[in-house]
């Protein structure tokens, strides 16, 4: 099972030391992330949390502004805290009703520590738990990085290991990429998520993080139908991306590599489902693909043949793009529009906001400039892959 760097409210909750605790509101929220504690002694506290922390109190700050109380558990909420521990029974008797319907309507957990349990121990355990899963995850990510590597002697590695990491080589995987282009604390609430849904649901899903990625091994048995896989595997990463939704996580993108029954062979897959995670940043409006869905970009998309593109785009495209630098032009732009309108010069010129005749004359230069014939279909075929590959390289800049 996939552990990330801090561990839920309710796993908290179960360790021996919190046998004497109790839940007070926000139970819906049990399965927030702690990734750390913290200790709230005075009443201007939020200029001094973080998103993911557990805050103990004793509310000795608090105890005559219930109503001030009440409106800080909304702002910890905001803010993105795991919850609060409160020990009563020391300057409050009893967390009052307003601030309980408060904490259940936000899923906010309070939590009513005992009396007897020092801050200390609650503090300890909590750090003790977080640093083996830490441990835990630079392990199974190494695992997971030998297991897809094209160097045999790394693989071999990886398989020495494969049975501590549940990895079964009766199963075929596909790999997948969630790759995300934010800060540490978007990284931990999106392993937050990817823990929640997989905890339990998908037993057959090896998960890694590294880096502003995270690696997914889906296994599935080699009598399954692949299409019921890529199914299955479609229906993860809609919740992945629900999920993320709700959170407010935007920059988010979730490639998947082909199915592969020998895992010999995953390299492939999980280089796919890179190459996947590169296609869907060109294309900011999908979120989500499967590699062998995406038609001509397996192909512009392949290392081994960058540079011959590259070449055939300069060659092709090269006195275009000077042009339209040098005397501030749109051709490139007219003629991708010429291309997605299947040459259509009204709804070119609808699309760009620009004149008709404007349009004529634009693709007339276009002809012109680049020697090219547009009533050659090979010539024509070229042009439309180099500007695919113009989409790429002006990602890349």
């Amino acid at each position: 099972m996939y552990k990330s760097s801090g561990i839920r409210i309710e796993e908290l909750l179960n360790f021996d030391i919190m046998k004497n605790c109790k839940v007070l509101a926000g139970s819906g929220g049990l399965g927030r992330l702690i990734t750390k504690v913290n200790v709230m002694e005075v009443p201007d506290i939020l200029n001094w949390v973080e998103e993911g922390e557990f805050l103990l109190t004793t509310a000795y700050s608090m105890k005559d502004d219930l109503e001030g109380f009440k409106e800080l558990i909304i702002h910890l909420s905001h803010k993105g805290l795991a919850g609060m521990g409160i020990k009563t029974k020391r300057y409050i008797n009893e967390v009052p009703d307003s601030i309980i319907h408060a904490a259940d309507e936000l899923d906010f957990p309070l939590i009513d520590i005992s009396y007897e349990l020092s801050f200390s121990t609650i503090i300890s355990k909590v750090f003790t738990e977080i640093l083996s899963y830490e441990i835990d995850s630079r392990y199974r990510i190494e695992f997971i990085e030998d297991l897809l590597s094209n160097d045999e002697k790394k693989y071999k590695k990886a398989l020495e290991m494969a049975s501590y990491f549940d990895f079964d080589h009766s199963l075929k995987y596909a790999v997948g990429v969630i790759f995300l282009k934010n800060s540490y604390q978007m990284e931990q609430r999106l392993m937050s998520i990817v823990k929640k849904i997989n905890d339990g649901i998908y037993p057959k899903v090896i998960i890694g993080n590294k880096s502003n990625k995270t690696i997914i091994l889906y296994g599935a048995e080699k009598e399954e139908d692949d299409s019921k896989v890529k199914g299955d595997i479609k229906l993860l990463c809609d919740e992945i991306l629900r999920y993320a939704k709700y959170k407010n996580i935007e920059n988010i993108a979730i490639g998947i590599g082909r199915i592969s029954s020998d895992s010999r062979e995953l390299y492939r897959s999980y280089n796919e489902a890179n190459r996947t995670i590169e296609y869907l940043n060109n294309y900011k409006h999908k979120k989500f693909a499967f590699f062998d869905e995406l038609g001509i970009f397996r192909i512009l998309s392949s290392d081994e043949i960058k540079q011959d593109l590259k070449q055939l785009y300069l060659n092709l495209l090269g006195s275009l793009i000077k042009y339209d630098k040098e005397k501030g032009t749109e051709f490139i732009d007219t003629l991708i529009s010429y291309f997605k309108h299947s040459g259509n010069l009204k709804k070119v010129s609808e699309e760009m906001f620009t004149h008709y005749n404007t349009i004529i004359y634009r693709i007339q230069r276009i002809k012109e400039i680049t020697g090219i014939n547009f009533e050659d279909y090979d010539e024509k075929l070229n042009l439309q892959i180099v500007l695919k590959i113009h989409e790429l390289i002006k990602h890349n800049e």
